[in-house]
């Protein structure tokens, strides 16, 4: 798993923080539940370096291998290897394609040494491989993780509030419940100029904290708002 930042808040005085600047300690109880979902926003959103770790699976001749359940994303479509104690004696690749195509030329009969392609089956927790492999195959997984959650019940308070939470940034996380707190009161005023200041918080711990060759030179456009520009039928006459 990833490091451990020292000197970082728990999750008590991150809540403690917020709520005392928002003015309003009463609806601590609420505001556990609301940190666990600020966090898996964070999370989700930015490629954040700490999130990336590696796992050993085994892949059956079944042609599948269970991925781990905090499993979120390959970092690339190479991030799944054969490691040198399979049929290769070296670190091999195996090319990620979408579950569509693989649907489309998985015949659930042949079978290879070196499987061509993987893809993942999120539903399934799982990982899927075509051809299948004769014997069962060590691989090494590179991929990015979603923390799971912390019990936000009342009953597990006193450990809720020990918790550190994997984001090394405990005053950003106490100005996040500082604008849902205040939000939460309808002090809307207020909470939109704290929302402002949350975004340039937010803003300035992506640039320290990502590091250059971090992301892809280039990223792919989601094509379902970046697609195919629409050339009028007449466009020879401009």
């Amino acid at each position: 798993m990833a490091s451990i930042y020292p000197a970082r808040w728990t999750r008590g005085q991150i809540l403690q923080q917020g709520l005392e600047k928002a003015g309003n300690t009463k609806i601590r109880s609420l505001a556990r539940s609301q940190l666990n979902r600020i966090l898996e926003s964070i999370y989700a959103q930015w490629e954040w370096p700490f999130l990336y770790d590696r796992a050993q699976v085994t892949l059956s001749t079944a042609g599948t291998a269970a991925l781990p359940t905090t499993f979120l994303k390959f970092a690339d479509e190479f991030s799944c290897q054969i490691t040198p104690a399979g049929p290769t004696g070296r670190y091999h690749p195996i090319p990620l394609i979408d579950l569509l195509t693989m649907n489309r030329i998985h015949d659930g009969v042949s079978q290879t040494s070196i499987p061509r392609y993987i893809t993942v089956e999120a539903s399934q927790t799982r990982l899927i491989a075509w051809p299948m492999p004769v014997e069962a195959i060590p691989l090494e997984l590179y991929y990015k993780y979603l923390p799971g959650d912390v019990d936000a019940s009342d009953a597990n308070a006193p450990a809720y509030d020990a918790d550190i939470p994997v984001f090394p940034f405990g005053m950003t996380l106490a100005l996040a419940i500082e604008v849902w707190a205040l939000n939460y009161d309808q002090n809307v005023m207020v909470a939109a100029q704290r929302q402002r200041d949350l975004d340039g918080e937010m803003d300035r711990v992506r640039s320290i904290l990502i590091p250059p060759k971090q992301q892809p030179d280039t990223i792919e456009l989601d094509p379902l708002t970046f697609g195919n520009p629409v050339r009028p039928e007449d466009w020879d006459r401009w």
